[in-house]
């Protein structure tokens, strides 16, 4: 008896389905047993007629077994919710999800790609941006397409999405007549990826100056096209010059150089009415909409060479006179063209603009980002910045207080080489005065450093406006998380890169008492430190007084956050603030302080009864402080720590709190 008519091959195999299974084989394992018995009984006799019944009483009991695994498995069958059972929605929200990590890939060449990537610089971190994310080192595929060769079900819940087909038409080029015609008549999304190893992409501009061009162009909603190897510029004037395009709604034209090729001269012109987002690389266009909301203009920065796109104030003025008052982000990145400081122009169509002349109501987020100086060969007094034109820019904006404004300073050489702290000056006056009536009174400092290929260092420092602190000591511990992102504020990153594959130290000094040069610094009520490495270093003494002093004139800072103001490294920049912040000159107001990540107590006591003293020495008496620390710092393990928060209840009122990301 071996159990046939349940399958027992490993590809059906079901824990339900085994356990039944089991059941029927140890009753008929029983049964069996019981025969044998019946048959080895002395007091049987053997004759043929009795063996016989035995014989059939076996057969008729393996026939029941048979026909048991037999109903089982068509009621399990019947039960059992099967792919091919599913409501055709529920096929169709999967294909729906499985379209977005599995686009199709247009086809490449093999050796052209080889050739290709052997040709580049190593050294430019640039190179990696050749390609979307998703394609990056990606051959071609079917993507989402392959379900519809699985089965016949597939297949025609597949081929009844015209959808689907409608928001990837050009992934593959030569697919093209019959993902169009699978689209019925729905709007259409056309991407392109040409290359110099992706094959047949540019046959599909070439359908939009054919005959049939303007039917496509007005059903095309979406258009993504990524050109790679930068032969598509006479294209897109051609295809905007004769076809317009009213369903279009979100638009990106990304042209990726490697090297500096003649710029484009004309500007084409989209006609698109419902055009609302556009992003534009190394390339820019003029469009027709009123109604844009998102704008986004970048350009590639050669290491020797000027942007391949710079802006001049025409464009700039282009974009602050059409569809501003719809406009609620504006990304402009790398993409201003490179002045000498005594080039700027005596008269354009930005400096003909009275300051803060061009209101942009529903503006959300700003993002600027601009090069601060060349720094190669020229003199130290004849500066040749990106900052100029985006000056200009900003100044004659004027933002709501609710909106972000993020500028970005690259530099590829020290601040320090030359005397740039007029320059500094500038920068944060021109932002400030964006919002002139804006009452600013929180500043957040952190400093990021990248170890990639750029080799970069950032420095963030962030205004914002915040409510006063709440009184309940319970309340501390939310005080003090990067302000970068709240409604109102301003974020200057002043970044630095070395070409070279080294990296040059920020020190923020350069960057931050500039500031009150602008803004009162008694206007301060909450500071905010979070970051490694952006705090002076101790064997830097010139420094470290320059640094003290900027502190010291924030004399109404109520709240200070500080990140690792213990750290253990031998390098330690935090270690000094902390030891500054041991004087009673250095925020005499203080009233609450927020420690994030390494907190030492037994070093925090020694260090608040230095600064009690300090107090004591001034003839004042210090503030009972309302402390939050990280719980992870108290262990109660240990007696020092156990001596070290007792000791501490002397100063402060204490908060324990859950981890919070600084």
């Amino acid at each position: 008896m071996d159990g046939s008519g349940l399958d027992s091959s490993p590809s059906s195999f079901d824990p339900a389905q085994s356990a039944v299974k089991n059941s029927i084989m140890a009753f008929g394992t029983t049964r069996l047993k019981e025969l044998r018995t019946a048959m080895t009984l002395v007091n049987i006799p053997r004759t043929s007629a009795q063996f016989s019944t035995l014989f059939e009483a076996m057969r008729a009991d393996l026939n029941s077994f048979e026909d048991l695994s037999r109903l089982y498995r068509a009621q399990w069958n019947a039960d059992a919710i099967t792919f091919n059972r599913l409501p055709l929605e529920i096929s169709q929200a999967i294909f729906h999800l499985v379209s977005q990590d599995d686009q199709p890939r247009p086809p490449i060449d093999i050796h052209a790609r080889g050739q290709f990537m052997r040709s580049l610089d190593r050294w430019d971190y640039r190179d990696r941006e050749f390609e979307p994310q998703f394609l990056r080192g990606q051959g071609g595929s079917l993507g989402w397409i392959r379900l519809g060769h699985v089965c016949s079900h597939w297949r025609r819940a597949l081929l009844a999405m015209p959808s689907i087909w409608a928001g990837a038409l050009g992934a593959l080029p030569s697919g093209f007549d019959t993902m169009l015609q699978r689209a019925k008549n729905l709007p259409l999304t056309i991407q392109i990826y040409s290359s110099h190893y992706r094959i047949g992409a540019l046959s599909v501009y070439t359908r939009f100056l054919d005959a049939a061009g303007s039917d496509l162009a007005s059903r095309t909603q979406t258009i993504f096209w990524y050109d790679m190897e930068g032969s598509t510029h006479q294209y897109l004037s051609n295809i905007f010059a004769t076809n317009s395009f009213p369903l279009l709604e979100t638009a990106t034209l990304c042209i990726r150089l490697r090297q500096k090729v003649a710029k484009v001269k004309h500007t084409p012109l989209i006609l698109a009415p419902r055009l609302r987002r556009l992003r534009l690389q190394d390339v820019f266009c003029r469009w027709s909409s009123e109604v844009l909301s998102h704008l986004h203009v970048q350009s590639a920065q050669p290491k020797e060479d000027e942007p391949i796109v710079s802006l001049r104030d025409s464009h700039l003025d282009f974009i602050l006179r059409q569809s501003a008052r719809s406009r609620s982000e504006i990304i402009l990145r790398d993409c201003f063209e490179m002045e000498f400081a005594d080039e700027v122009p005596k008269a354009s169509p930005l400096l003909s603009r009275k300051p803060s002349s061009v209101d942009i109501p529903n503006l959300t987020s700003l993002t600027l980002r601009a090069l601060a100086d060349r720094g190669f060969e020229e003199e130290e007094d004849d500066i040749r910045s990106a900052w100029f034109p985006a000056a200009r820019f900003i100044r004659v904006i004027k933002v709501p207080c609710t909106a972000q404004l993020a500028v970005t300073i690259s530099r590829n050489t020290p601040l320090e080489d030359f005397d740039g702290r007029y320059f500094v000056e500038d920068i944060w006056r021109t932002c400030i005065e964006t919002r002139p009536s804006h009452a600013y009174n929180g500043v957040a400092l952190q400093e990021e450093y990248f170890d990639d290929p750029t080799h970069a260092q950032q420095l963030t420092i962030s205004l914002y406006e915040a409510a006063a602190i709440a009184s309940d000591p319970e309340a501390v511990h939310t005080i003090g998380a990067p302000f970068a992102l709240v409604s109102g504020s301003l974020s200057i990153t002043f970044e630095e890169i070395g070409d070279w594959g080294g990296h040059f130290y920020l020190h923020d000094i350069h960057f931050f008492p500039p500031l009150f040069e602008v803004l009162p610094p008694s206007q301060f009520g909450l500071l905010t430190h979070t970051g490694v490495g952006v705090y002076p270093h101790r064997v830097w003494e010139n420094t470290t007084e320059e640094y003290a002093a900027a502190l010291r004139v924030c004399s109404n800072v109520h709240t200070f956050t500080l990140s690792n103001p213990h750290d253990k490294g031998e390098l330690s920049y935090v270690l000094l603030i902390m030891e500054l912040l041991c004087s009673c000159s250095v925020f005499p107001m203080l009233k609450h302080l927020i420690l994030h990540e390494d907190v030492d107590l037994p070093r925090l006591v020694k260090q608040l009864e230095r600064r009690k003293r300090s107090f004591a020495q001034d003839g004042r008496s210090m503030s009972r402080l309302q402390l939050s620390i990280p719980s992870q710092a108290y262990k109660p393990g240990l007696t020092e720590d156990v001596e070290a928060l007792q000791a501490l209840e002397e100063f402060a009122d204490i908060v324990l709190r859950d981890a919070v990301a600084c």
